[in-house]
């Protein structure tokens, strides 16, 4: 999906500075994003992960320490009415940490 971006229109119509944690956001990653909120506290952060219980836990963990970052991709309203098949099943590890979100 990063390289999606790179490749895309996106980084040539839009002023905006790409950040990929990679999965869970090490402390370093967070301290940049603090850093640009000090620095230019009129530019939007926006979090673009999966909508599964590991990508809400991520978001989570970047909003403890990054209170005003936004939340940009799906919800569960948008999701509901698709069918089961356009999901992959959630492995017990996922619904542990979905439980644990709750």
């Amino acid at each position: 999906f990063f390289q999606h971006l790179l490749q895309g229109s996106l980084l040539k119509s839009l002023p905006l500075v790409l950040v990929t944690g990679r999965g869970y956001p090490d402390v370093l990653t967070r301290r940049l994003l603090q850093r640009l909120h000090r620095t230019a506290p009129h530019v939007p952060q926006i979090y673009l992960g999966d909508y599964d219980p590991h990508g809400v836990a991520i978001f989570l963990l970047y909003l403890a320490s990054c209170p005003w970052l936004r939340w940009l991709g799906m919800h569960r309203a948008e999701v509901c009415g698709f069918p089961p098949e356009a999901a992959l099943p959630m492995t017990a590890r996922d619904q542990a940490l979905r439980a644990s979100l709750l």
